[in-house]
């Protein structure tokens, strides 16, 4: 597994606006949707609390002891007729200080058009291409926000027009990516974060992409095979990366520490990698996290992405793909993948469950020079268990490990329905890495069990 530091490192200041901007447009948003409704907003709301117990002490300095943090977050999903069309808004919100996990996230401020033949969608939008069960490698259209748990993570609404054309042979798509939007990042006390802290320096561009305007094509059709159906979609993107390159700020030379590491990134990411796992301990991180000079600098470079997935489905079974080209001027391109499927029993056991057990695997070819590969040669297990009763219950199961570092990740979901407006949910996260020799170690210290309650409205 290679896990990039935390994408979320930008200055405070610009986290804190961008999050009190996209309030203020959601707000401006809806608030013009509701003067051209014409039958009435529909409004859905959800209102989450719990708490998340950590069984480890933080590794780095500044992070919280093990023990109970309290959150409390929201979410807000309603569309109203406007112009001819439709207003779409959702917007949710969680509260987890002591956590790091402080998020404020304008995921839809969009109106869509059904016209004759095509549709248009301008604002913000949510944009999912993937097809894999585990964890998608097609995340090139909207930022992800790393200050989750694990391979967790939120993706950020992104300004763009789009429009969708319907033709016999199948489904033309255009993008026009308007803005450019960054994950707010965790302070250098939160959880899950990794071995970097942010910088207080503004963030990177490639600067013969500055002020760009990107943009994506996207075809996608289904097909009748041999008694089953096949979807397929490629695309190809053309704009700046939302996944930044991130390393140690080398520049300005530095004590001691700085200089170690800045020497062991001669030889890529991979050597970095192997200094630590030889080198490093608990006590030497802890050590090297106090350091104020040992922060990073996110640069975001012009790239351009092919893509293809398909998804065969015959009865309970379902094989997936998606694979990947990715090119920067200048430099080398990689391929990327991911391939497996799914079986679904219906009945299990004789009793009303459907059991689905899926498998996949990642491949990442990346060299030291991109953005680090979180899972480059990786085996995915996972067990979805649906009891089909009359409260809702399901439990989940996924599990990672690296056929290189042999590193592992598991996690595990059991919710219910309490009420009709009630629901309950536990979940709990577990890394296993040897020694300092993998990225995920950064997160080794972060195994949590978490007991949410969600109040829909």
């Amino acid at each position: 597994m290679r896990r990039s530091p935390s994408l979320a490192v930008t200055a405070r200041g610009a986290a804190e606006s961008l999050s009190t901007g996209a309030f203020i447009v959601a707000l401006a948003w809806w608030h013009l949707g509701l003067a051209h409704a014409q039958d009435g907003p529909q409004v859905n709301a959800q209102i989450d609390t719990g708490f998340r117990y950590y069984f480890d002490d933080g590794v780095f300095s500044g992070q919280q002891g093990a023990g109970m943090q309290i959150f409390a977050g929201a979410e807000i999903d309603a569309t109203a007729p406007f112009a001819g069309g439709t207003a779409v808004l959702e917007f949710s919100f969680l509260q987890d200080k002591s956590s790091g996990r402080e998020t404020t996230n304008l995921r839809q401020a969009n109106v869509q058009w059904s016209l004759d033949g095509w549709d248009l969608l301008v604002g913000y939008n949510i944009e999912n291409w993937g097809v894999a069960q585990s964890r998608s490698i097609f995340d090139v259209v909207n930022p992800f926000d790393g200050r989750g748990s694990g391979l967790e993570g939120v993706s950020k609404g992104t300004p763009m027009i789009r429009a969708d054309v319907f033709t016999p042979i199948g489904t033309f798509s255009g993008y026009a990516l308007v803005g450019f939007v960054e994950p707010a990042p965790p302070d250098g006390g939160a959880r899950h974060r990794s071995i970097w802290r942010r910088s207080g320096l503004s963030s990177k561009f490639e600067e013969s992409n500055k002020g760009k305007l990107d943009f994506a094509l996207r075809f996608e059709n289904n097909y009748t095979i041999a008694g089953g159906g096949l979807d397929i979609a490629a695309h190809y993107f053309d704009g700046t990366s939302r996944e930044p390159v991130i390393a140690p700020d080398c520049s300005g030379g530095g004590d001691i520490v700085l200089r170690t590491i800045c020497a062991s990134l001669d030889g890529g990411w991979g050597s970095f990698w192997e200094y630590l796992g030889t080198n490093a301990t608990d006590e030497l991180i802890h050590g090297v996290s106090q350091n104020p000079v040992v922060v990073a600098t996110p640069y975001y470079r012009k790239i351009q992405q092919f893509g293809f997935s398909s998804i065969y489905a015959r009865g309970d079974l379902q094989l997936r793909f998606e694979g990947l080209y990715q090119k920067s001027p200048g430099e080398s391109g990689f391929f990327a993948a991911v391939a497996g499927g799914d079986y679904t029993w219906q009945g299990f056991a004789g009793g009303p469950g459907q059991l689905t057990l899926a498998a996949e695997y990642h491949f990442d070819d990346r060299p030291p020079s991109q953005p680090i590969a979180i899972l480059e040669n990786d085996a995915f297990l996972g067990v979805n268990f649906l009891f089909n009763d009359m409260r809702d219950t399901q439990m989940n199961f996924g599990g990672f490990y690296d056929l290189s570092s042999h590193a592992q990740l598991y996690s595990l979901s059991v919710s219910t329905r309490l009420t009709d407006s009630l629901r309950a949910e536990a979940t709990a996260s577990k890394v296993f890495t040897d020694g300092w020799n993998d990225p995920l170690a950064s997160i080794g210290h972060d195994t949590f069990f978490e007991f949410r309650l969600s109040s829909y409205f």
